[in-house]
């Protein structure tokens, strides 16, 4: 059974390029369930998180100086393609010590080492509780003092570029596997992001956050709208319940199935009324 599981995921994964949350729709999982399993079966993503500040500096000192695979058991966690492809962008491609002197580099990794270092403003609660929406939706934290997006509507990597930047962060943008990708560097913001379990995020949310602003990015991530009304897609039961309890407090009146939380007709008006998402087909 399990063989069977692992051939199937390798062939959606790198024969048909599917992304990890395509391929948890295709196989009625979850995204974080297809990324363990990749994990468990040894199916290499080309993408394992963007690249901590030592990986770099450790792929500048070993890249042209040893194996392929010596290099690939340095980073047992990343394809070949994605490490090929990380020194490229680091212009890893003569000698070592001529790179090793570059100005570019050195700017590059300065560069990085800056973004991490970044103060957020927290100030902005509008701004950083729509980024925070969106990364527990269909974002991503890889805890390497990273949080992005892969979409395919550029209007919402737009969007949420634009929050990053509200916060104090420098967004990168780009294209993988046909979609637009939004990327930000903060220490401070991943171990923010962190620090919170459900009872202590709903709690600053009320107290200090902007808790329709969290929704709108929630919704924007893992939205879609229907005839029973907006819905918020997860099959996490503690994210749903969680999202039920947001509802609550809202006065929003809401159910919750096996694979969303909806809000019930008499609640939409109010619901629109403070939700601005990007999409337009999931608009009333």
């Amino acid at each position: 059974m399990e063989l069977k599981e692992a051939k199937k995921i390798r062939s959606l994964y790198h024969d048909k390029k599917m992304a990890q949350k395509e391929i948890a729709s295709e196989m009625g999982l979850t995204q974080p369930c297809i990324s363990k399993k990749m994990k468990k079966y040894g199916i290499k993503s080309d993408f394992n998180g963007f690249w901590s500040q030592e990986d770099e500096e450790i792929l500048v000192e070993i890249y042209n100086e040893r194996s392929k695979n010596e290099v690939v058991s340095e980073f047992p966690d990343r394809s070949w393609r994605a490490i090929k492809q990380k020194a490229n962008n680091l212009g890893l491609s003569v000698s070592i010590e001529e790179h090793r002197n570059s100005e570019e580099l050195r700017k590059i990794l300065a560069k990085n080492s800056r973004e991490r270092a970044i103060k957020v403003n927290f100030g902005d609660v509008e701004s950083v509780s729509y980024v925070l929406g969106v990364v527990d939706g269909d974002g991503f934290n890889d805890n390497d003092n990273t949080v992005g997006l892969e979409v395919k509507n550029p209007d919402f990597a737009g969007k949420f570029a634009e929050n990053l930047e509200l916060i104090g962060l420098n967004p990168g943008r780009g294209q993988r596997r046909g979609k637009e990708t939004v990327w930000g560097s903060s220490k401070e913001l991943v171990n923010w992001i962190n620090s919170f379990d459900y009872d202590s995020k709903f709690e600053w949310l009320v107290e200090k956050g902007d808790i329709w602003k969290y929704i709108e990015g929630v919704y924007d991530s893992d939205g879609d709208f229907s005839s029973s009304g907006p819905r918020i897609c997860s099959y996490d039961e503690s994210e749903k319940r969680f999202i039920k309890r947001v509802y609550d407090y809202l006065d929003l009146k809401s159910s919750v199935q096996s694979n969303n939380v909806y809000v019930r007709v008499s609640s939409v008006e109010k619901f629109f009324d403070n939700v601005d998402p990007v999409y337009e087909k999931r608009r009333p």
